[in-house]
């Protein structure tokens, strides 16, 4: 299911809370988006998500979040920084790839 693909002028998305999960490519190519929250209540985020989305710098994903699917950030190419909630147990193949600002990426995963 594509939503949003290509969404030329979308700047911002904050979704509601009772939002489980996002579907694959449903930002694909939203090359304007900047600025994306996700409540506690996603727990999934599909493939290619935000794949080509050249301007997302800042990406808010809350805890309660389980698993981000694969190329998810893929050339993302402005994302500086990103914080990976305790609750995330599965990180796709090149989630993010070719990410060329990532400068940290921060990890709140317990250790037992």
């Amino acid at each position: 299911m594509i939503v949003f693909d290509n969404c030329s002028n979308l700047t911002e998305i904050k979704l509601n809370e009772g939002v489980q999960k996002i579907m694959s490519q449903a930002f694909n190519n939203c090359e304007s988006l900047e600025r994306i929250t996700l409540p506690s209540t996603v727990t999934e985020i599909g493939n290619f998500i935000f794949q080509y989305c050249y301007n997302l710098s800042e990406v808010r994903l809350n805890e309660g979040l389980v698993k981000i699917g694969n190329s998810v950030f893929h050339d993302c190419t402005s994302l500086e920084h990103i914080t990976i909630p305790s609750t995330v147990i599965e990180i796709g193949k090149y989630a993010f790839w070719n990410c060329t600002e990532l400068r940290e990426v921060v990890s709140n995963v317990m250790k037992e």
